[in-house]
């Protein structure tokens, strides 16, 4: 039902106008009370008008950015790293992630903290030291990192922003430095996949694996990579070497997992 209001001068009484605005009915947001009774009196009175309103308001619930939860809370996580990084640069004219004139090993993605290591998430934590999102590095200079260390975040980006992204990790390393990158094997996961030794529950466990367990809105997986896929990437973001490794040993993550006797995770160490 449309909901009429008339805007007053407190807080309490502008909340429904802010919300009518950002629905996309402005019409129904009056400034006087002669204004107020001619909108309320028409939708009163006429049924069309008041079909036409209904329909309108069921239309926008669908499309406007009043019920687009997911958006509203990427805008909210912008605005909150943008006010952290004013608060840096006004505390001291430059961030430790936009100046650092010190060679710093990153992880990205991370949550457990270890002496040497800073950590980059795109959402905050005890342990985290930058709240960023890997697509968007500007913060960080060029080669400002010795080290970066990527476990089960690229299947994350899509196959459009794969080669950006790679550049801009690429950009970060000092020369000689290295990139060390742990994603899902799509090889082995398909091998998992069809071997009629596992059990329905099994199968439906590597499925998961494969396009991510999609339990919130960042565990969803763009892009299935294999050693073939990963070498050609970083060849084309401008990598010298990549070298596929075992393990790195560096963290308690999924790097290492092997669920059904076979480690699930591609392990490539890549060098600018």
């Amino acid at each position: 039902m449309p909901l009429v209001t008339k805007i007053g001068e407190t807080f309490a009484s502008r909340v429904a106008a802010s919300l009518l605005n950002t629905l996309g009915t402005p019409e129904l947001v009056t400034t006087t009370w002669q204004s107020y009774y001619e909108v309320a009196s028409e939708l009163a009175t006429s049924k069309r008008a008041l079909k036409a309103k209904k329909s309108k308001i069921a239309r926008l619930k669908k499309t406007g950015p009043l019920f687009d939860t997911l958006g509203f809370t990427k805008d909210l996580e912008q605005l909150y790293t943008g006010i952290w990084q004013q608060h840096n640069d006004e505390a001291g004219g430059q961030s430790e992630q936009a100046t650092a004139t010190t060679e710093m090993r990153l992880h990205v993605g991370g949550k457990q903290a270890k002496a040497g290591w800073k950590i980059l998430n795109a959402l905050p934590g005890p342990n985290v030291d930058f709240v960023g999102d890997v697509r968007n590095l500007s913060a960080f200079g060029d080669g400002s990192c010795s080290e970066i260390y990527c476990s089960h975040i690229l299947e994350h980006i899509s196959q459009n922003e794969m080669i950006p992204t790679l550049k801009e990790l690429h950009r970060l390393l000092k020369t000689g430095g290295r990139l060390m990158i742990s994603v899902p094997d799509l090889q082995v996961l398909c091998e998992l996949f069809l071997d009629p030794k596992l059990s329905g529950a099994q199968r439906f466990h590597v499925m998961r694996m494969i396009f991510g367990g999609q339990i919130d809105a960042y565990d969803f997986h763009q892009i299935g990579l294999s050693a073939e896929f990963l070498a050609d990437y970083l060849r084309l973001a401008g990598f010298s070497s990549a070298e596929q490794v075992d393990g790195f040993d560096l963290f308690d993550d999924t790097s290492s997992f092997a669920p059904y006797g076979r480690p699930i995770s591609l392990n490539v160490i890549a060098i600018k």
